[in-house]
Parts: structure tokens; C-alpha cells; sequence
């Protein structure tokens, strides 16, 4: 769209009307050169498009996984449009971990050893299911396998929310352990959902089926030492503390983590029990 003021050629926004200043319209965000003038020039825009959104996409996951603290502090220094942003980098990540949990949990009830348990990296937690339980739920006219069933679809619900409440926990954790910091409670949440989003793709790995037979304790061992010291580098990074005192905190940290994961998985289980 374009109009003539005082002889000169005036660019306006096709969108909301406003003068063009430069490639963006500054009132409303749409780009100048947004309308095809051709099917041509409407495929190479859209693919255009494409292709950015998913470089900035595995851009973050790359530095997300191998350089830890990265994304943090470079969102904290304000170099924030070459990285997706941290709520929906942890919202991709939940997805792609419960996508994958879906098929291969991590919270069961068990009823041929009549168990509940869960656990995660070296998180574990659950309980005996009793006898009495048992006769309740078949006084209801509740089957074991519709028990089963019906407690992995309540936990199912129930365990994007409760994680969500464990990394505003661990945010609250980290301020705690860094109060002189600038913006401690800013820095603590950006570095939570960036962590936690690394946590979650790291144990997608433990999800995934194979091995041989006992290996698993292994993998979990070994993934949570990664976890660690992966929590640790990041921990220097964005708060450019001493090693000593950054390891003594993220091993502090990483403590507090596991009990929130576990109190998580705990609740979910009471909540998921309870609505049956």
C-alpha cells in the first residue's frame, strides 16, 4: 500500500495503515514485503520462514545440550531474538518427554507385584498397592486392568501441572541459593525452564526401550552424572561464581531437584489414586 504526501511516495503497512519506517511495521509487527505478488514469491516466503523458525529452533537445542548456561545468560545479556524463548523451549521439550512417556512411562501401577512406582534418572519413588485397596476398588465394580487404566490416564493429566509447579519450586531454590545476584528471581526462572527443558530431553534417553537386561540402573546413573555436571557448567556460567562454591551449590541443586521430581511423582500418584 502506498500513498503520495507532499509529492513523495509513502509505504504503508498493508496490515493497520501505519508508515512503513524499515522492513517491520513498528505498530504492528507485520513485515513489508509480507504480500506474494506471485505463487512463486508465496512459496519462497513461506519456506523462507520455515526454515528460520526451525533454525532457531536447533540453534537453542544445540546450544541448550552442549553449552550449558549459554542460553541463559545470553538471554540476560538481551540476545534474545536468535533463540526461542524459554517458556515455549520448556514447553517443547515437556511435549517431546510426555510424547515418549506416553509409550513408555515412567510412572506404573504395577499390579502383578501390586506396586505403584515411579522413577526418573535417580529419582524413585511409589508405593505397595494393599490387599484392602483391592477389595474397595472391586466393591466398585473397578477391575486391576481398569485401574490401570484409568490411574495412567488420570496421571497422564495431572503431570504437565505438577511439573510445572517443580520448576517454579526449583526457580525459587536457585534465587534462594543466589540472592546478591541481579534479578535473582528473573535469572533463577529463566535458568529453571532452561535447565528443566535439558533435564526432560536428557531422559528421553532413559525412556527409550533397549539394552541389555539390569542395564538400566547404569544408564540412569550415568545420565544423572551428566545432568550434574551439566548443572554445574551452567551454574558458572550464568552466576561467574568460584568452582568451589559452584559445585558445592549445584550439588545442593541437583538434591533439591531429585526431592522436587519426587514429590512431584508422589503427588501425582495420591491425586491420580484419589480421582479413580
Amino acid at each position: 500500500m502506498a500513498d503520495r504526501a507532499g509529492g513523495a511516495l509513502t509505504e504503508r503497512c498493508a496490515n493497520c495503515g501505519e508508515v512503513l519506517v524499515g522492513p517491520f511495521c513498528h505498530e504492528c509487527g507485520q513485515e513489508a514485503a509480507c504480500r506474494p505478488d506471485s505463487l512463486r514469491d508465496f512459496l519462497r516466503h513461506g519456506v523462507s520462514g520455515l526454515l528460520h523458525v526451525d533454525g532457531i529452533t536447533l540453534r537453542s537445542v544445540r546450544d541448550l545440550l552442549l553449552q550449558p548456561g549459554k542460553l541463559t545468560a545470553d538471554f540476560l545479556a538481551g540476545h534474545r531474538v536468535r533463540y526461542v524463548q524459554p517458556v515455549q523451549l520448556y514447553l517443547l521439550a515437556a511435549a517431546l518427554f510426555f510424547l515418549l512417556n506416553s509409550y513408555h512411562p515412567f510412572l506404573v501401577a504395577d499390579l502383578a507385584h501390586r506396586q505403584v512406582r515411579s522413577s526418573l534418572g535417580i529419582m524413585s519413588t511409589g508405593g505397595p498397592i494393599e490387599p484392602e485397596q483391592l477389595r474397595q476398588l472391586a466393591a466398585r465394580g473397578i477391575s486391576p486392568a481398569l485401574f490401570a487404566e484409568r490411574f495412567r490416564r488420570a496421571a497422564g493429566g495431572l503431570m504437565p501441572l505438577f511439573l510445572l509447579a517443580a520448576v517454579v519450586l526449583f526457580a525459587l531454590a536457585i534465587a534462594a541459593f543466589h540472592p546478591r545476584s541481579p534479578r535473582p528471581l528473573l535469572g533463577a526462572a529463566i535458568f529453571a525452564l532452561h535447565w528443566t527443558a535439558f533435564y526432560l530431553l536428557l531422559m528421553m534417553v532413559e525412556r527409550t526401550p533397549g539394552g541389555p537386561p539390569g542395564s538400566r540402573p547404569l544408564v540412569s546413573g550415568l545420565l544423572s552424572a551428566v545432568a550434574l555436571v551439566h548443572l554445574v557448567a551452567a551454574l558458572r556460567r550464568v552466576y561467574h561464581q568460584a568452582w568451589a562454591w559452584t559445585v558445592l551449590k549445584g550439588l545442593g541443586l541437583f538434591f533439591v531437584f531429585n526431592i522436587f521430581l519426587a514429590a512431584w511423582a508422589s503427588a501425582v500418584i495420591l491425586y491420580a489414586y484419589h480421582s479413580i
